[in-house]
């Protein structure tokens, strides 16, 4: 009689674990190593606003700094594929460094001729003998593991990737001041990683390519991913109104997340969109996504047309105002020179 009993306890302890949650990897590089090359960013800013944001029911992981390895990222990958179920919503956030590099092996499905990546904790900036980049992580194989977690969800799961980086879209296959614009701490370099005799001309004129093709869905769920730039641009970290650093990405993203978090993706994602565009006009996030999405239309304002609304400066008179001021000018001329016979 117990066996039937043990058999039916653990059927529903085992159907109480499989069903969907909602999941949270927040990943955050903000102070590497000094030899790497790469400067400190706010990225620990970013983790803690985005858990925050993040509703009760939302399970958590963060992996920061030093557990930021190449290898410890890719772990972490991996079990979120092994341990995910059919129905889960799982939301990967980096916040770190980015930066495009010289592939492998060139491809056609490379239209840029380069692979971008991101920057974990024991990636270096520059290529070397002895660092070929085996500690980036290239888009290509970050694709792999978000494909894998894709098919643990099934279709009626959805994967949710943002990457607060630069040269950060088509991510799918000296420190100062961040207040001026002079200081800017931006979350990547120009510069392209890879033996200095393949970087040639042609290869930097084709790093302004984009793919923008769809991103297949079979038996797997659907996914986005949203960059906070193009893929040959380079992210700035903002200062929220009370002096905290905070990449661009992430400080929009939380500030949507206050009015509901993915419950309806094409409302989050021009939400976000306007949000970027009010906090760096410069720059264009990305977004590649297995459904179909139009960006909204922004009436963008440039840099130095918001600054002078906001200092309050007077803005330019209009054609028609001088051309009554000139008319004004020119009558009372005459009526002083009509007087004055």
């Amino acid at each position: 009689m117990k066996k039937p009993i043990i058999i039916l306890l653990c059927s529903f302890f085992l159907s109480f674990s499989l069903v969907a949650q909602n999941k949270a990897i927040l990943i955050g590089i903000s102070d590497y190593r000094p030899e790497s090359g790469w400067r400190s960013i706010s990225a620990h800013n970013d983790i803690e606003l985005l858990k925050a944001s993040l509703a009760p029911d939302w399970n958590v992981t963060t992996l920061e700094n030093e557990k930021a390895t190449h290898d410890g990222i890719i772990k972490l990958l991996e079990n979120i594929a092994s341990q995910a179920v059919p129905g889960d919503t799982i939301f990967i956030h980096f916040s770190c460094h980015g930066q495009q590099m010289i592939p492998e092996v060139v491809s056609d499905d490379e239209p840029d001729c380069l692979d971008e990546a991101l920057i974990p904790y024991d990636a270096l900036k520059n290529w070397t003998q002895n660092y070929k980049g085996h500690n980036h992580i290239r888009d290509n194989e970050l694709a792999y593991y978000i494909n894998l977690i894709r098919n643990s969800v099934g279709e009626n799961g959805m994967v949710i990737v943002t990457l607060d980086a630069c040269h950060s879209d088509d991510m799918h296959k000296d420190d100062g001041n961040p207040k001026s614009m002079d200081s800017t701490i931006y979350r990547g370099t120009s510069d392209i990683f890879g033996d200095p005799n393949r970087i040639t001309d042609s290869v930097i004129k084709k790093r302004y390519a984009r793919d923008t093709s769809i991103i297949a869905v079979n038996s797997n769920s659907d996914v986005f991913y949203l960059s906070a730039c193009q893929a040959h641009s380079q992210n700035a970290e903002i200062v929220s109104p009370n002096g905290i650093g905070y990449g661009s990405l992430s400080y929009a993203i939380a500030k949507t997340m206050k009015n509901g978090a993915f419950n309806n993706i094409p409302a989050f994602l021009d939400q976000v969109i306007i949000e970027m565009d009010s906090l760096v006009p410069y720059q264009t996030p990305g977004i590649r996504a297995s459904f179909n999405y139009t960006m909204p239309v922004i009436q963008t304002k440039s840099v130095i047309e918001k600054t002078t609304e906001k200092e309050g400066a007077e803005k330019p008179h209009s054609n028609t105002f001088l051309y009554v001021i000139a008319s004004i000018a020119l009558l009372t001329l005459i009526i002083w020179r009509i007087a004055k016979k």
